[in-house]
């Protein structure tokens, strides 16, 4: 919350020097390091798979094409917002 509220300060502070400020908040995201942590931890697994609607779990190329899209010219009026990067998975893990 902490992030989105300064996120928010920074796009109206900011915002009349035409300074766009937007987060990404991202979902499970797998790499290579991450599913080995994943897998000492408990995480990641079919059971959470199942809670994410688009049933599977975000690669980083995912969150690198939200940036992209945050930082581009079609995203031109948006500021102050957090992007959710997460399939659909709005409960998340314990």
């Amino acid at each position: 919350m902490a992030v989105l509220q300064y996120t928010r300060s920074l796009a109206t502070e900011l915002g009349p020097d035409g300074i766009r400020a937007n987060c990404v908040s991202p979902g499970i995201t797998y790499s290579a390091r991450v599913a080995a942590q994943a897998r000492a931890r408990n995480l990641g697994t079919e059971e959470d798979l199942l809670r994410i609607p688009l049933r599977r779990f975000g690669q980083p190329d995912d969150i690198a094409k939200a940036v992209e899209f945050l930082s581009g010219d079609m995203s031109s009026y948006v500021t102050g917002q957090c992007l959710s990067v997460c399939g659909g998975n709005v409960v998340t893990p314990n």
